[in-house]
């Protein structure tokens, strides 16, 4: 699969990194803020986790049923299309919304 892999690497246009990583069908997610680029995106995560902050985010939103954590990665291991999964629309809405409400409220907060 060697060949079907690629890096997108953030030269300092945001612009032109988002239009780029938009493309993609499959990610592995190793970092939080690429786990929720994927998921706004649509697209189809892997995540390989290395910190608590994922994976209470995972977890607290029950996103994804498994997952991995980087420590555990095995030369061996074989990654397989069937590992790859979407966050389902119903829960990608109720984030969206959940965002939008933890934005209305720190405006009402700062403007007292």
């Amino acid at each position: 699969y060697i060949g079907n892999v690629s890096t997108i690497l953030y030269n300092g246009d945001l612009e032109i990194f988002l239009k780029e990583y938009s493309k993609y069908e499959l990610m592995v997610c190793t970092r939080f803020h690429a786990m929720i680029l994927s998921t706004i995106f649509g697209q189809k995560i892997y995540n390989l986790i290395y910190s608590d902050k994922s994976k209470n985010f995972i977890r607290d939103n029950k996103l994804f049923k498994k997952v991995d954590d980087i420590k555990d990665l095995q030369y061996d291991t074989y990654l397989r299309k069937y590992h790859f999964k979407k966050v389902n629309k119903s829960k990608m809405n109720k984030l969206k919304n959940n965002a939008y409400m933890q934005v209305e409220n720190f405006e009402k907060w700062l403007n007292g």
